[in-house]
């Protein structure tokens, strides 16, 4: 079909892109985040759990942590960051990280959860820094994260949104 000027007129517009991505922030919910700066030679992935490093410092969790002390939210994405690695979405070391610790997030999580179960870190060898919604033990432990709760069910290896309240 063509416009009164003899050129094609659109008809179709599309964009595919996916359902969620880690580290995501649903900005249309109140939210809060802060900001730190990765200390670790050790890059952080979007959408995974980071512990203090000092007074503004966060780097990836370690597995030696036995409580949320030291747990100071989730590593958002930030559409405006500039990855030093073009095909990694993580934050290099120095790099400053949105640290979520209020809102509605989309978490990566390392096994099936469903709507309305606690929210736990991972701090187990396996999946260290997602999220899941057991203790487990071993390379599965996790501590939970007091008043989080998925607002969706999901399978292992996929992003969900939950909600999050550290004050």
């Amino acid at each position: 079909r063509k416009n009164k000027m003899g050129y094609a007129n659109q008809t179709v517009v599309d964009f595919q892109h996916g359902k969620a991505y880690a580290g995501s922030v649903n900005k249309q919910k109140p939210y809060s985040i802060n900001s730190k700066v990765n200390t670790s030679s050790d890059d952080i992935p979007y959408g995974m759990g980071v512990v203090a490093d000092g007074v503004n410092g966060v780097k990836p969790v370690i597995g030696t942590e036995t409580n949320l002390s030291t747990y100071q939210g989730m590593a958002i994405r930030d559409y405006g960051h500039v990855t030093v690695q073009a095909d990694v979405d993580a934050y290099s070391q120095g790099q400053n990280v949105g640290v979520c610790i209020m809102g509605e997030v989309d978490c990566l999580i390392i096994e099936d959860v469903s709507f309305g179960d606690a929210v736990f870190l991972r701090i187990g060898s396996t999946g260290r820094g997602m999220y899941c919604n057991a203790v487990g033990g071993g390379v599965t432990a996790g501590i939970e994260i007091v008043g989080a709760k998925f607002i969706e069910s999901g399978i292992a290896g996929t992003v969900v949104k939950a909600t999050f309240n550290l004050g």
